[in-house]
C-alpha cells in the first residue's frame, strides 16, 4: 500500500545495497520486488533461541507432572498458544479460533499464555461454557521455557505474522506446532506430518484432526532435529561471515 514516493525510495536504497539478509522465502520475494539481485541475498536462521536452550533430553513423566502441578496445567493432554491479548485484542493472534477449537474437545486442556484476557474472551469462555479453556499470565523467558514442557502441542493461529518466534521456542522444547499459513515461521519451519502442520485457520475440522494426530504420536526428535540450526550463535556467525566478505 506504499505510495509512489515510498516505493521509489525503497527501490533506490535496496537495489544499490552491497547485499541482503533474508530469513525466509517471503523475505526474498520482498527484496526482489524492490530490485535486489538474488545472488546478493543471504539466508540466515532467524531465532531467539540460544544453542544451550534447545532441549536434547526429553523430560520424563514425573518431571512433566511436577511442572504441570507448578503451573496449574490440570489435564492429561494439553495444547498451548503464547501471545498477548494486547495485540489486536487477541484476534490478531487467533485466540478466537483457539477458543472455538477448545470447545470441540472435552478432556484436552487449552491454555493461552501471555497477559490478562480481555473481558470479551472471559465472557466467551463463560457464555459458551468452555471449561477446558484456561488463561495463564506472562512469564519471563526462563520460566516460559519450563512451562512449554507441560504441553503436548503448540499452536499459533496468527492472521499475519512477520515471523512468529513461538514456533522456534516450541520446537526447541520438542513440542510439535500447528501454525496458520499467515505465520512466516510456521511456513518456513514446519513440515506437515514431521514436526507439525500448517493450516488454514478457518478450517476447524482440519485443525481438530491435526491436533488429534499430534497428541497421539511422539514428535520430540523430529522437532529438535528441525530447529538445531536456528540458534542465535549460528545466526550471528552467518552475519559476521557475510559481512566480512563485503
Amino acid at each position: 500500500n506504499s505510495n509512489f514516493l515510498k516505493n521509489y525510495i525503497k527501490k533506490s536504497i535496496i537495489k544499490n545495497a552491497y547485499g541482503f539478509f533474508s530469513s525466509s522465502e517471503s523475505g526474498d520475494r520482498y527484496l526482489l520486488e524492490y530490485g535486489a539481485a538474488m545472488d546478493k541475498i543471504t539466508r540466515y536462521p532467524f531465532t531467539s533461541v540460544l544453542k544451550n536452550e534447545i532441549s536434547h533430553n526429553k523430560i520424563n513423566y514425573n518431571k512433566k507432572e511436577d511442572l504441570k502441578e507448578k503451573y496449574g496445567v490440570i489435564e492429561k493432554k494439553a495444547v498451548v498458544t503464547v501471545g498477548r491479548f494486547s495485540y489486536d485484542g487477541g484476534y490478531g493472534k487467533g485466540f478466537d479460533v483457539f477458543a472455538k477449537i477448545a470447545k470441540r474437545f472435552n478432556s484436552i486442556g487449552f491454555y493461552i499464555v501471555g497477559d490478562e484476557p480481555t473481558n470479551e474472551f472471559i465472557k466467551m469462555k463463560e457464555n459458551f461454557n468452555i471449561v477446558n479453556l484456561h488463561f495463564l499470565p506472562f512469564y519471563k523467558r526462563k520460566e516460559l521455557f519450563s512451562l512449554y514442557q507441560c504441553f503436548d502441542c503448540s499452536v499459533i493461529f496468527s492472521r499475519g505474522d512477520v515471523w512468529g518466534l513461538v514456533v522456534n521456542e516450541s520446537l526447541a522444547n520438542g513440542i510439535p506446532v500447528i501454525s496458520s499459513n499467515k505465520c512466516t515461521a510456521g511456513v518456513e519451519l514446519i513440515k506437515d506430518g514431521y514436526n507439525g502442520y500448517v493450516v488454514e485457520i478457518n478450517d476447524l475440522n482440519c485443525i481438530c484432526n491435526k491436533i488429534e494426530d499430534l497428541l497421539s504420536c511422539d514428535y520430540y526428535d523430529n522437532c529438535i532435529n528441525s530447529i538445531t540450526a536456528y540458534t542465535i550463535e549460528n545466526m550471528v556467525e552467518i552475519h559476521l561471515k557475510e559481512l566480512a566478505n563485503k
